[in-house]
């Protein structure tokens, strides 16, 4: 049995809350869920529950983790991993944004959750606007930044041009990263862990020198 509550006003987070009522024959202690969105009405829902109260999952923040294999499919499109598009299409009802990736390793495709990327992409803006490869930067990086919208089985289908970025084949590597996705070419990646394994100890010792 459910219910719902209306009110208005604005809600910066999930929270759960059991409550000791009860509605009719339901004489159960009763979660309730509130979800709350910047300027717009907030609601919550009432189910019957016996549990404990769960975490607000939204003070936690956005991590992607693990990486998988996976295929493109003739026309482009990817399966994305089902953790990955739980978290995705949980805390966002915007399509995710795809754009050109550079690191140390070479070329990939950067995947982001949508409000994620537009405050990277308000950084970028933000920089000095004069300088020349501030300039080459946010021309690369906007310019290529595209709406990939998740399909009901999960795909997302990447233009040609990103995939020719990524230099993208059949095979590709699926990472979790932080606070981003990233889809490799399967070789270039596994090249880039074995390279990053046999520096292992010298990369470590520079990212401890970071962290003091």
């Amino acid at each position: 049995m459910s219910a719902f509550l209306v009110a208005n006003g604005r809600v910066d987070h999930d929270i759960l809350y059991e409550l000791p009522i009860s509605i009719g024959q339901l004489r159960k202690p009763l979660r309730v869920e509130l979800k709350w969105f910047t300027c717009v009405p907030w609601w919550g829902k009432v189910v019957q529950s016996g549990k404990r109260p769960l975490i607000p999952r939204s003070e936690f923040p956005l991590m992607f983790r693990g990486r998988f294999s996976h295929t493109i499919d003739s026309k482009g499109r990817v399966s994305i991993p089902s953790g990955f598009r739980l978290e995705l299409q949980s805390r966002s009802e915007q399509a995710p944004i795809v754009t050109n990736g550079v690191t140390e390793a070479g070329e990939c495709l950067w995947f982001y959750r949508y409000e994620d990327w537009c405050e990277y992409e308000s950084r970028l803006v933000g920089l000095a606007p004069d300088n020349l490869d501030v300039q080459a930067y946010v021309r690369f990086m906007v310019s290529g930044a595209t709406e990939c919208p998740i399909d009901n089985q999960g795909r997302s289908l990447l233009p040609a041009f990103l995939r020719e970025h990524a230099k993208l084949g059949r095979e590709v590597t699926i990472a979790g990263v932080g606070t981003r996705i990233e889809i490799w070419n399967k070789s270039l990646f596994d090249e880039n862990q074995t390279r990053t394994q046999e520096n292992f100890q010298r990369i470590a010792s520079v990212v401890a020198g970071l962290d003091r």
